[in-house]
């Protein structure tokens, strides 16, 4: 057997090796980022350890290295969110990184929009240029004003972009989900309890509403990881999963028992749940006497013909979920069915227990406070009162700005308020791809890709402690891009004045490192003496968990459950409407476990990953019941038309029996107009066929004339599509 060695750079040997053993992986070294490039030796590979971009959950990763070029991203093993493993996309983050339709550098349209037509440009013509626009713009005026929208609100360029509109006196806007009113803490009465960690892993009964936690559920590696635990009866019960949901997604058909409801009642059912659980005594927590009253419209009996579901089962559920060991529910609609699970989750008094719900402290943003932001109201459109704006809101609005700059966002591409930019606004983008947005911009300013820029985040681990992860560039520049927090850097420097003072920093590692003490929550001498090496070596920073113990779970006792009637009254009506003749069934849209929200559509990778309940890939599909196929004259892989009060498509259809009769379905995250050469008139755009963020529709399907490719795993289209010749 050959002998591995491991040659480990840095102060933190023993750990990093022990990172490396987890890997497997023989005579290799981990450099963290700050080692010069005349130190690398050709032919050695190098271990880096950063964080994962390619969605919102944050796991680690360790990029190896070798000559200056990555070629393989691995999950990392000392990361408490992932623990090693990484899903498909993340996997795929190389091929954003060598994506051969990446933007090589700052560019500027010279002819009309729309039309493609762009002149490369130096960086030092598009940030005067970017300078200029400022300028035109008085920061006293209320009637010409700029937007700086971001996709995250957590980001080194939000907080970045956010300081630099507030010091211009403009408007900043980032995609933040605020707090739920119907949060466990209005049920506690009025408790600050803090951000919500499902501890899965250690519960024995499951209760799951609509979150498909196995697909694209907050973070599905940490909480795949937890169901893992969860299913392995390793000294404890093996845990029992009920799944509620009309379409058996990868997570429903995980479960022991799943339960079709009618489209959009999960919350429904919860409630159902829990008026059985009050009204036979089964509550381990106390209830106020006019919230038990409050319940009473709820039954399984009454709401038993609007949910499709039996009295009969609703109640064996309640009993089983009440007198279960650890039960535990989740649930994944938004905004208000959230009320129903923090009630069932109250109710079982399982907060701050093992196998429920952990109530961390607050997440308060530390990262901002280290960048001392300016307290300064920022100056509104009229009638908007917050100092920083959510997209949602935004999204109600107009765009009616002088300058427009779009982060990490594809407006023109989902079917919202947002789908068209005025032709009197400057719009900047900072996207690295041609997307449906850049095709209608002034000016874009590529970013870097996440693998070659600095980032912080701060987390919370499955067990509810917090995590500083670090994002840290693998290895230079692949195009001639700039990290979009360093492009508003050097815009501010050269405006000068009072935004230059108030952004006074050499970079974004500048930033990031000086964050770190703050987030770390260590005085900046101890992270000068070591910890921002070993942050840089590592990839995070673990402390401990903050979930409050023992005094908290005193407060699930003593604080009685109280319910706001008014706020329980919506539940009982018909969530999409009745049935009709002209639109008979439900759409529902959801988001595909691996494309997500369209932004993965241009990796090949990921287009050739078949869906795993229908083996579909590279296109889009409507799922429909044999029974009502059969009604349709439809078989599976005829093409079909789809129509709604929004829209219509026409697309192949895929004869699915996990799906009840009344209900289709369509994944959306296709469809794209301009996106390269991977997604580019691939699929349809379910937005199409909704409008606000609407998931469920009414809807009626047709059989149309003509064929329809389907792809599927094993199928010949699928050879075909391996040997098509891209260009």
């Amino acid at each position: 057997m050959k002998r591995r060695e491991f040659i480990i750079l840095g102060g933190i040997g023993a750990t990093s090796a022990s990172l490396l053993s987890a890997c497997g992986h023989p005579e290799e070294k981990l450099i963290p980022a700050f080692i010069p490039d005349d130190e690398y030796v050709p032919g050695i590979d190098y271990w880096k350890a950063s964080t994962c971009g390619m969605c919102p959950a944050g796991c680690g990763i360790i990029v190896r290295t070798r000559e200056h070029k990555a070629n393989k991203i691995e999950g990392n093993p000392l990361h408490p969110v992932n623990r090693g493993a990484l899903c498909a996309r993340g996997q795929a983050g190389l091929e954003v990184l060598y994506n051969p339709d990446r933007i090589k550098g700052p560019m500027k349209r010279v002819g009309e929009r729309g039309e493609g037509k762009w002149e490369e440009i130096t960086w030092a013509e598009g940030i005067k240029t970017l300078v200029d626009k400022l300028r035109e713009i008085d920061p006293n005026s209320t009637d010409e004003k700029a937007i700086f929208a971001t996709s995250d609100a957590k980001s080194i360029t939000a907080r970045v972009a956010a300081r630099f509109m507030q010091a211009y006196r403009q408007v900043f806007a980032a995609n933040r989900i605020d707090a739920e009113e119907n949060g466990v803490d209005g049920l506690l009465g009025g408790v600050r309890t803090g951000d919500e960690i499902f501890d899965i892993g250690n519960a024995t009964y499951l209760l799951s509403l609509g979150a498909r936690f196995l697909e694209n559920w907050k973070s599905p590696v940490m909480y795949s990881r937890a169901y893992g635990e969860f299913r392995s009866g390793r000294g404890k019960q093996r845990g029992r999963f009920v799944h509620i949901e009309p379409r058996m997604s990868l997570t429903a058909a995980n479960a022991d028992e799943w339960l079709p409801a009618s489209a959009e009642t999960e919350a429904l059912v919860a409630l159902a749940i829990a008026q059985t659980i009050v009204r036979e005594g089964l509550n381990k927590a106390p209830l106020r006497a006019d919230s038990a009253k409050a319940l009473e419209p709820f039954s399984p009996e009454a709401t038993a013909h609007i949910t499709d579901i039996p009295a009969d089962r609703i109640i064996r559920l309640a009993r089983e979920f009440s007198k279960a060991e650890r039960p535990l529910a989740i649930g994944g609609f938004l905004p208000s069915g959230s009320l129903s699970v923090n009630l069932l989750n109250a109710l079982v008094d399982n907060l701050n227990r093992p196998g429920g719900v952990l109530l961390v402290e607050r997440h308060e943003d530390e990262s901002n406070r280290a960048l001392e932001l300016p307290e300064r109201e920022l100056i509104l459109p009229p009638g908007q009162d917050e100092s920083v704006l959510s997209l949602r809101i935004y999204q109600m609005t107009k765009w009616d700005y002088r300058l427009i700059m779009i982060h990490g966002i594809n407006p023109i591409f989902a079917k919202t308020p947002w789908r068209w930019l005025p032709t009197s606004s400057f719009v900047v983008s900072f996207s690295s791809f041609i997307d449906e947005t850049i095709d209608l911009a002034d000016l874009v300013l590529p970013d870097h890709s996440y693998l070659e820029r600095w980032d912080i985040h701060s987390s919370f681990g499955s067990d509810g402690a917090p995590i500083v992860s670090l994002t840290q560039p693998v290895l230079g520049p692949q195009r001639n891009t700039m990290q979009t927090s360093d492009v508003l850097l050097a815009v501010a420097r050269s405006l000068g004045g009072e935004v230059a003072r108030a952004l006074d920093f050499e970079s974004s590692k500048d930033i990031v490192e000086k964050s770190a003490p703050s987030l770390v929550k260590k005085p900046s001498s101890e992270i000068r003496d070591g910890l921002w090496s070993q942050l840089m070596e590592l990839g995070i920073m673990v402390a401990k968990s903050s979930v409050p113990g023992s005094k908290q779970r005193a407060v699930g006792h003593t604080k009685e459950i109280s319910l706001d009637r008014s706020a329980l009254e919506s539940f009982l009506d018909k969530p999409v409407g009745e049935p009709n003749a002209e639109y008979p069934l439900n759409l529902i849209v959801y988001e595909h476990a691996t494309l997500g929200d369209g932004s993965a559509a241009n990796l090949p990778s990921i287009q050739e990953l078949p869906d795993s309940m229908t083996s579909v890939m590279w296109g889009s599909w409507v799922e429909i019941n044999p029974k009502t196929a059969s009604s349709l004259g439809v078989a599976d892989g005829d093409l079909v038309e789809i129509a709604t009060e929004q829209g219509s498509l026409r697309l192949p259809a895929v004869v699915y029996p996990g799906i009840r009769p009344d209900v289709v379905a369509m994944p959306f995250g296709q469809g794209h107009t301009k996106f390269g050469r991977y997604a580019t008139n691939r699929g349809a755009s379910a937005e199409v066929l909704t409008s606000d963020f609407q998931r469920t529709v009414r809807a009626r399907v047709s059989r149309a004339a003509g064929k329809a490719d389907l792809i599927r795993f094993g199928t010949d289209l699928q050879e075909t599509m391996e040997k098509k010749p891209w260009r």
